[in-house]
């Protein structure tokens, strides 16, 4: 059976990310439950003798650190993007990271926008379910408002970084055009 490369890259940009939120929701969690002073701890699964509204505190702040990892992760994307993208560095920042010899930060295209694309994934599906444990009364509703508008904020910010790339992509073709035609003019002109 042959895999798509896009689909097979897409999945081994995910892995990393998917393992990492994981750490970041258990280590939130040992946080909180050592904040609360919870010492029956019971494997990865169940704490035991939590009420309800501790398992409610501990569930909503160990989420709310794994958004604030997606934050930090989707930060640093979008610096990237804004920063280090191939398509519209400036030429003091890839003149200073040549001479620090740091040429391979500049990023391409299709690295920045399935690495976004996965990020929100992520945090779509973080806030869908933060919103599905507020329904069932085991989360903090702030919580996953914040996550909503987290999540709403990155794709947007997302989007006019596309929206840039296509307008630099339309721009520099103009300009080749134009170049082109002011060339033959003078051929012309012969």
């Amino acid at each position: 059976m042959r895999y798509s490369k896009l689909l097979v890259k897409l999945v081994d940009r995910a892995i990393l990310p998917a393992v990492f939120l994981f750490a970041s929701k258990v280590v939130g969690t040992f946080f909180v439950a050592s904040y609360l002073g919870v010492d029956s701890f019971n494997g990865l699964v169940a704490f035991n003798g939590l009420t309800a509204s501790e398992y409610v505190f501990v569930n909503s702040y160990s989420t709310l650190f794994v958004f604030v990892s997606v934050f930090f992760g989707m930060a640093f994307l979008l610096f990237k993007a804004h920063v280090t993208h191939e398509t519209h560095i400036s030429p003091y920042i890839s003149v200073r990271m040549a001479s620090m010899k740091l040429n391979n930060m500049v990023q391409k295209s299709f690295d920045l926008f399935s690495e976004a694309g996965v990020l929100l994934m992520y945090s779509w599906l973080l806030t869908l379910v933060s919103i599905a444990q507020v329904a069932l009364g085991s989360m903090y509703m702030w919580v996953a408002v914040t996550a909503f508008v987290f999540s709403i904020v990155s794709s947007i910010l997302v989007i006019i970084d596309i929206e840039r790339e296509f307008r630099d992509d339309d721009e520099n073709t103009r300009d080749k055009e134009l170049m082109s035609t002011t060339y033959l003019e003078f051929r012309e002109l012969d």
